[in-house]
């Protein structure tokens, strides 16, 4: 066997098992990253898209996508260092999130306010995933 072909098969395995290692550890921190939620408090869920982002004062503003009248409307979340941010599968930052964008966010409501717990930037593409 060409020693190249050798080289070139182990570089392609090792680049497998580190992007296979690292989705596992990713879809590991994202099951255990959401903040405990104390005992009562509902957490829920909400798709739209991104109307306004604001890193600074950690904030983000999602048009809802609902399906009803009565779940339209513009959500403000609060965000923290406890707020796990994922696109695919891969940890990312509030900045990193654009208006126009199509999210998910799971939340729970505190005193009036929304806290964000998990925000999910959904892709278009299921390709997009694989060629970042």
């Amino acid at each position: 066997m060409d020693d190249r072909k050798v080289k070139s098969s182990a570089k392609s395995f090792k680049l497998f098992t580190g992007v296979l290692a690292v989705t596992i550890a990713a879809l590991f921190m994202v099951s255990f990253a959401a903040p405990a939620v104390a005992a009562g408090e509902k957490m829920s869920t909400l798709s739209g898209q991104v109307i306004a982002v604001d890193p600074y004062a950690g904030t983000l503003t999602v048009k809802s996508s609902g399906r009803n009248e009565a779940s339209m409307g513009l959500f403000t979340f609060a965000t923290d260092n406890m707020t796990s941010i994922v696109s695919c599968a891969q940890n990312k930052a509030l900045r990193d999130i654009g208006a126009g964008q199509d999210v998910t966010v799971t939340y729970h409501e505190e005193e009036g306010k929304l806290f964000a717990d998990i925000i999910e930037k959904k892709l278009t593409l299921a390709l997009a995933c694989i060629y970042p």
